[in-house]
């Protein structure tokens, strides 16, 4: 390396500064490393030559769920949106409901919004809500109990009516 060259993140410039002729530091800022994903990493001299990029996995992190609004309705209702409040959540972030990807928006790392159908409700039950992302590996986070409440306000179970026999 030669002094004036500077390290290229995905194609943008870092902070670089020159140590020796095989060595160079650059300062890769928390918000590069925000996002999972590969990332071209190569040098640029002041001649404005560029060398061949090497290629940097920035890893995912698991995302976690806080909270999950709101955390029970009805059985029977019309859906409903849920918004889900957690940390590590990236653009590629999907709601699943009992595994089953749900149709998500994305807001921001910690929270994203998410839409389930009316037959998804129909029923009382407790679902399983988590959060999927994908890039670049995949990561689910904790799952969350969501209570689907029966309409006689029962607990979301089962009931087995056997049989009576007589002899």
């Amino acid at each position: 390396f030669i002094s004036g060259t500077v390290v290229l993140w995905d194609a943008r410039a870092l902070p670089t500064t020159f140590v020796d002729d095989p060595q160079l530091t650059a300062q890769v800022g928390a918000d590069q490393l925000a996002r999972a994903g590969v990332v071209a990493v190569s040098v640029k001299t002041a001649e404005e030559v560029t060398a061949n990029s090497l290629t940097f996995v920035v890893q995912a992190v698991t995302p976690v769920i806080t909270d999950v609004t709101p955390d029970a309705i009805p059985a029977g209702a019309a859906g409903v949106e849920l918004t889900v409040n957690g940390v590590n959540f990236g653009p590629d972030a999907q709601v699943l409901w009992n595994g089953t990807p749900l149709p998500t928006q994305f807001v921001d790392a910690t929270r994203v919004t998410s839409q389930v159908d009316q037959a998804k409700l129909a029923l009382g039950q407790v679902a399983g809500v988590a959060v999927r992302t994908q890039l670049p590996t995949v990561k689910v986070s904790n799952v969350v109990a969501f209570d689907v409440t029966p309409e006689d306000g029962a607990s979301a179970g089962f009931e087995l009516y056997l049989p009576l026999l007589t002899r």
